[in-house]
């Protein structure tokens, strides 16, 4: 009489490990992709809030906010003679969770908003993840940008 052998082999085992493995590989590899194309996503959407948040700050004062953010935040201290802009400031524009005058992007880093010394234009950038400006556009460009028109 022969004793039947219970369990699996090792070979069966390996086969076992590798695909699960493989599995977990693939998703990891989806997992942090779509945390990065959703850091991104949020990214552009707080920065058509803040395009908002401009137009808003110029309609009501008629200037573009020439202290980027944190004119949204507090006012900006329009002079005391110019009443027409002091009394059209009705921020804050934005809210925000801390107490810094900056608004962060997902990976930590402030927003600029940058005056092109045009009267109705300005931008607003992010270095995207890499956390690197990149002005040109080159190879490996992941900055967000965003035009403001009046």
């Amino acid at each position: 009489m022969t004793l039947g052998r219970r369990g699996f082999t090792l070979v069966e085992l390996l086969v076992v490990v590798a695909v699960l493995a493989t599995i977990a590989g693939v998703v990891i590899v989806s997992t942090g992709d779509a945390r990065e194309r959703a850091a991104t996503d949020l990214a552009r959407s707080e920065m058509l809030a803040l395009k908002k948040a401009i137009l808003q700050f110029r309609a009501d004062t008629g200037a573009m906010p020439a202290g980027g953010v944190a004119d949204l935040l507090a006012n900006p201290g329009i002079p005391a003679w110019d009443l027409d802009r002091r009394r059209g400031w009705r921020g804050p524009y934005i809210t925000r969770e801390t107490a810094a005058p900056v608004v962060l992007d997902p990976w930590g880093r402030p927003y600029r908003v940058l005056d092109l010394l045009d009267p109705g234009l300005a931008r607003i950038e992010s270095d995207g993840p890499n956390g690197v400006d990149d002005p040109d556009g080159g190879p490996g460009d992941d900055d967000l940008r965003l035009f403001v028109l009046r």
